[in-house]
């Protein structure tokens, strides 16, 4: 039997459709959405809101508030008190599971992120942080949650500093999300045995900003009919940052001499970071 898509749902799409094209334009340099859902059993909507703005490499910087009709903090008082909870939430948990070492590799990768001028958050939720947080699979799984918590405690404290308090209590209801006992997991000893996995997820972490100046290169580098060989793409992508970004490359603990057979390997592990098209051959 042929299953018919509801009207409603074939009007959102011609919606949602406009919008996209919309934010294709070139033109567009800032955009806010604002979206309110009501339900049967809730007397009250849930608002959602998305800001963005054009970003250097001509992509979008956005983020996304959701009010679930939550006790939004409304002082700076209230919001400095609970931006240092979370802090302390995620400290004790630490302490508790004799985690400190482990902790201490991670903080210094997060803060050469930060120094690379990346947002902890927009960096822990393009790691998939948040979605290895809930399944909670692997020895990493231990910190996505409290990286996750302090990257929102760090964006909080920035928006904080700006007077915008709207979207610092957005960031104390995400922290409080991913340092609440839910997402901490209790008793980790059974992720204990293999402690060597610590150094590669650090490794990763610090790593990301490279990632993501390497997709970026891999677009803005190629020429219009696309790359002539996967190997020309590396080799080009290589030079450019030697060449340009060596900052980053030594903030990542890269060597440049190994940016080739590195970015290769990225390539081949994680294809969905890396587009990138090849000239077809006549």
């Amino acid at each position: 039997m042929k299953l018919t898509k509801p009207k409603f749902l074939i009007e959102a799409g011609k919606n949602f459709k406009f919008i996209k094209d919309a934010l294709g334009s070139k033109e567009a340099v800032r955009f806010k959405i604002s979206v309110e859902v009501e339900f049967h059993e809730k007397t009250e909507p849930i608002s959602i809101f998305i800001e963005g703005e054009r970003a250097s490499d001509g992509g979008w910087s956005t983020r996304r508030l959701i009010n679930q009709n939550q006790d939004v903090l409304s002082s700076r008082e209230a919001l400095e008190e609970s931006l240092e909870s979370i802090k302390g939430q995620v400290s004790e948990y630490i302490l508790q599971n004799a985690l400190v070492e482990d902790w201490k590799e991670l903080t210094e990768a997060m803060n050469e992120i930060r120094e690379s001028g990346y947002s902890l958050v927009e960096w822990g939720n393009r790691a998939a942080l948040p979605m290895i947080a809930v399944t909670a699979y692997g020895y990493e799984a231990l910190f996505c949650a409290p990286i996750m918590a302090i990257a929102y405690v760090n964006e909080g404290t920035q928006a904080l500093a700006k007077n915008d308090l709207s979207y610092t209590s957005h960031c104390v209801q995400r922290g409080q999300y991913f340092s609440g006992a839910e997402m901490l997991i209790s008793n980790p000893n059974k992720w204990l045995t293999d402690r060597a996995i610590t150094g590669g997820i650090a490794k990763k972490f610090l790593r990301e900003p490279i990632k993501i100046k390497v997709s970026e290169l891999l677009k803005s580098l190629a020429p219009v009919n696309g790359w002539a060989s996967t190997t020309d793409a590396i080799r080009m992508v290589a030079y450019e940052l030697n060449d340009n970004h060596s900052d980053l490359v030594e903030s990542c603990k890269l060597k440049t001499e190994n940016l080739p057979r590195t970015i290769k390997e990225w390539m081949k592990s994680e294809p969905e970071k890396f587009h990138y098209s090849i000239t077809s051959e006549a």
